[in-house]
């Protein structure tokens, strides 16, 4: 199924303004050394963390700053500030459509890449047809940093991805402070609020909270509330001599609409084609979800009827919890483990029909089932 290959840019602008919080630093902690770039210590697709400059991959990275000023309302928008990655969102926020240099384009959603969170996958299997990885991990002020691995060093270390690895590493409150910032669309209908604190309880334990929350109709005209949900991240970190033990939670809540499928009308020549909105629809604004007409019935494959609610949309639910253990036991010896159980489950609704329907359980192996109604 093509996933709306032709199709039309929205320019949006959005309004907003953060708070910073800032906390006290301890009296026991000295003022962090500011590491170069040449310095920095990159953890993906590696069987150690090495400084960039000693690693022999082809790597990049986003941080804070970079994050804050590129103001992403969604995964795809981030993913545009990688070099040698074409990420492009035709069907909304989620389900993106992601290209790799030096790979051919697939027929839609991120068959050559993985994505993990703290160094963990967010989907052991990597793409789904309408089910992809950005379905289930959201851009918000809990993300520390976002390292993306390119290449054949990637797929070394993790499955599906010949075009890298990207992995969203969060805040771990080493830094006390925290912030708290509204934004509110022009020109469309979508409130968002984001919030993340952090900081020492004592000498050697840190904690770090945030996420996020928005609703509204959405980038497109909709006649409802089509953006609705948000998440929750929280952990908390006990150092020692030697290494840390850290233990974090997240559950995430979030439908966004879906705006497939998006007619055209064409005209023009084969060598010079000409786009344009159909009578009645605009096709920079317009979509074809209304509320007068949010309920979709059907035959699945196995003959049994359904109903939905397109209100839906794409809506994704995780429930998250997991831990990490770091030890270095000196004469070249260090250990490093990471577990996590997720329960991921969601659905992805549109217009002319429902598109899929996905749940996973995730420990150390991964099991799942799928449905795809006719």
């Amino acid at each position: 199924m093509s996933k709306n290959i032709l199709y039309s840019c929205v320019s949006l602008a959005a309004l907003g303004f953060a708070v910073s919080i800032a906390a006290p630093a301890l009296a026991a902690d000295a003022a962090p050394a500011v590491k170069s770039d040449a310095q920095e210590i990159i953890v993906t697709a590696q069987p150690k963390g090495q400084a960039r400059l000693r690693t022999s991959i082809s790597v990049s990275t986003l941080k804070g700053d970079d994050l804050a000023k590129f103001a992403p309302r969604s995964v795809t928008d981030l993913l545009r500030n990688i070099p040698g990655i074409h990420s492009e969102a035709s069907g909304g926020e989620s389900n993106a459509n992601l290209s790799f240099r030096g790979l051919p384009i697939a027929s839609g959603g991120a068959k050559y890449a993985h994505f993990d969170e703290d160094g963990l996958p967010v989907l052991e299997f990597g793409d789904i047809a309408f089910g992809n990885a950005d379905g289930w991990i959201k851009a918000d002020s809990t993300v520390d940093r976002i390292e993306v691995v390119r290449g054949g060093a990637a797929s070394t270390f993790e499955s599906n991805s010949p075009g890298g690895v990207i992995n969203f590493i969060s805040k771990t409150g080493e830094k006390d402070g925290g912030e708290f910032g509204i934004t509110h669309g022009i020109g469309y209908d979508t409130t968002r609020l984001d919030f993340n604190y952090g900081g020492h309880l004592n000498d050697s334990l840190r904690f770090n909270v945030g996420g996020f929350y928005h609703v509204g109709e959405g980038e497109r005209s909709a006649g409802y509330n089509a953006q609705k949900g948000g998440q929750i991240k929280a952990n908390i970190t006990k150092t020692f001599d030697g290494g840390f033990i850290r233990l974090h939670v997240k559950y995430l809540d979030d439908r966004t609409p879906t705006y497939l499928p998006q007619p055209f009308a064409l005209s023009g020549t084969n060598s010079n084609p000409i786009f344009s909105s159909v009578p009645g629809l605009d096709a920079k604004k317009g979509s074809l979800l209304s509320a007068n007409f949010l309920t979709n019935s059907g035959v699945d494959y196995s003959g049994q009827r359904f109903s939905h609610s397109i209100a839906d949309g794409y809506h994704a639910v995780t429930k998250e919890v997991g831990g990490e253990f770091n030890f270095n036991f000196g004469e070249g010896w260090h250990l490093n483990d990471k577990i996590k159980d997720v329960h991921d489950s969601g659905e992805g609704n549109k217009s002319g029909g429902k598109l899929s329907d996905t749940g996973q359980k995730c420990t150390v192996a991964l099991t799942g089932k799928r449905r795809f109604p006719m």
